[in-house]
């Protein structure tokens, strides 16, 4: 039997990802190559978009990469550092635990990164994140999502 997404994240079965075509034109309109960094990651994907995991000195860090949104934030001129300052303040509304951080994101293509701070709780973080990020469009991750598509576009509407 096939693994769930949610067991691949629990127990940090990462699979190669692509970079989302939103991603591509938003480099190629700014006449910048695409990073390595996006050509080679790691994670799972979601509805929503992707999170990537990435591992530096025994430190576990996910991105969080949108796609539809950020495409939504192309198509109105927007870009991905504004889609990010929008996430970050919309998960001000989670419970996060205090073993997780939420910051800008540190690839070019990523909206927001997400740092274990105590490596002992990399287990309890990944069940927290994946309770948030998945369960398809009743996850919280697609609750944010569709509120800030419909934030960008009732503010694009009345400008």
């Amino acid at each position: 039997m096939e693994k769930t997404i949610e067991d691949k994240f629990i127990k940090g079965e990462a699979c190669a990802l692509k970079c989302p075509p939103s991603h591509i034109v938003e480099c190629a309109g700014n006449g910048e190559p695409l990073p390595e960094e996006d050509e080679n990651t790691r994670g799972y994907s979601f509805s929503w978009g992707q999170v990537l995991e990435m591992e530096k000195d025994e430190m576990v860090t996910w991105e969080i990469r949108f796609e539809k949104l950020h495409r939504d934030f192309l198509d109105l001129n927007k870009s991905s550092r504004e889609l990010s300052d929008r996430f970050l303040d919309s998960i001000s509304s989670l419970n996060i635990p205090d073993y997780l951080l939420f910051k800008k994101g540190t690839l070019r293509s990523s909206s927001a990164s997400i740092i274990l701070t105590d490596p002992k709780k990399e287990k309890l973080a990944r069940k927290y994140l994946i309770s948030i990020f998945a369960r398809g469009n009743g996850s919280q991750m697609s609750s944010l999502v569709r509120s800030i598509r419909r934030l960008i576009k009732s503010n694009n509407n009345s400008t």
